[in-house]
């Protein structure tokens, strides 16, 4: 189960800089009213999930918190490995960090209340 750093915009160019700068990949995403497309940057190799959140920590103010979740789950996890199973003990540690990321998100509205 991986992190993935994503930003949607509706202005292409600023995400193809990124993308120069990151690496990722950038895909399409929807029409945003009224009928403006939108574009998806998504960096989802983990190494390169934790170097991006290192580098960009110390200028983040809104996304701080969820970035420093994040961080701390990738190191707990270690290095990841396509194809091995988590343990019952790691599921449940993702899954604990996948809830409080979903409650840190500014306006989420989506976490159900019986969640931790």
């Amino acid at each position: 189960m991986a992190l993935r750093l994503r930003i949607t915009l509706t202005h292409l160019p600023t995400l193809e800089r990124i993308q120069s700068i990151l690496g990722g990949f950038i895909s399409s995403r929807r029409e945003i009213p009224p009928k403006r497309l939108s574009w998806e940057w998504c960096l989802s190799r983990q190494a390169d999930v934790r170097n991006v959140l290192e580098l960009l920590l110390p200028h983040l103010v809104t996304k701080r918190e969820e970035a420093l979740v994040a961080l701390d789950y990738l190191r707990r996890r270690g290095p990841a490995k396509r194809g091995i199973r988590f343990t019952p003990a790691q599921r449940k540690d993702w899954e604990a960090t996948y809830w409080k990321l979903r409650r840190l998100k500014v306006g989420s509205n989506k976490v159900p209340k019986n969640h931790p």
